[in-house]
């Protein structure tokens, strides 16, 4: 088939030169510059005691601390042409810091009054970056509605949500307890019991010493089990693959199953494949715990560390 030839019509030259006349407007506007406003607060705690956060946007990271002390600091950024609307965007930013119940807790609001399409025009954008350091006993409850969570190690317990960003946490002597609307998640250890549920994303707990459930609306699950599980687990996704690793000698009794993949096991299972479907399911060093491997669309895998 042959090609039409590429024709310039009289609109072309008009539609260049309003592009010019428009990034040359835009060139020569005014100057945006970075206008910071930090707060800082510090707080001595008793051992044990609750972080509790409830951001709406921005970064937070949260890491063990020296001593028995809650240090937190929250950083705000506007970028925009005006001191004055920078002002009066950290106003209308509501942040609250303060003890509560025996713990500390951090919390912020934005209060948006532009229309949705001034909020699309609009350069002016708030940044927002929390940055807590916490005694390594502390227990963490967090709340984020978009941005990432990042938790070092801690010998408390975690859980949290948050409506879309990646979660990262070290590894835990306790429960683990979060829920993502839309972000990967990383957990490095457990040695309590895991729950973990995303809408979209992958997750990859690298050493599960307990009872663990994790399920994925769309994303891949890969799962390290390095001690003996005292309760039943549980890995599932709607769309993706789940792969789960077993140490040493744990025993468990094994029902994997994908609607549309492939299965496949290190361990002598029993193997059945209809169409699609493909599933394994036994007894794994003697048995033990029920462990459930699904995968609506994907594949799912049982290997040996």
């Amino acid at each position: 088939m042959s090609k039409r030839p590429f024709r310039c019509t009289g609109k072309f030259p008009v539609l260049v030169a309003a592009f010019l006349i428009a990034a040359n407007a835009y060139a020569g506007g005014p100057e945006l510059i970075d206008i910071k406003d930090t707060v800082k607060r510090s707080y001595k705690v008793r051992p044990g005691g609750m972080l509790e956060l409830d951001i709406d946007r921005g970064r937070v990271e949260v890491l063990p601390g020296p001593g028995k002390e809650v240090l937190i600091e929250v950083e705000r950024k506007v970028t925009t042409d005006d001191r004055s609307k920078a002002e009066s965007i950290f106003e209308r930013h509501d942040l609250q810091i303060e003890e509560r119940d025996g713990g500390i807790y951090v919390g912020s609001r934005f209060d948006n009054k532009d229309s949705f399409w001034n909020r699309i025009r609009s350069t002016d954008r708030l940044r927002v970056r929390v940055r807590v350091r916490i005694p390594e006993d502390y227990n963490i409850e967090f709340k984020a509605g978009a941005g990432s969570v990042e938790l070092g190690s801690f010998s408390g317990n975690i859980s949290g949500v948050t409506g879309a960003g990646n979660i990262e946490i070290g590894s835990v002597s306790g429960s683990v307890n979060v829920v993502s609307g839309s972000g990967n998640i990383v957990i490095e250890g457990a040695g309590g019991k895991v729950e973990v549920h995303t809408g979209a994303g992958n997750v990859d707990v690298r050493s599960v010493r307990g009872e663990a459930t994790v399920k994925a609306g769309a994303g891949n699950v890969k799962v390290f089990i390095t001690e003996q599980p005292e309760g039943a687990s549980d890995f599932s996704t709607g769309a993706g693959n789940v792969m789960v690793y077993l140490a040493g000698s744990i025993g468990v009794d094994v029902d994997a199953e994908c609607a549309v993949g492939s299965a496949s096991t290190d361990y002598p299972l029993k193997m059945e494949g209809k169409w699609t479907r493909k599933s394994f399911s036994g007894s794994v060093n003697g048995g033990g715990p029920d462990l459930r491997l699904y995968a609506a669309v994907g594949n799912v895998t049982l290997r040996k560390r």
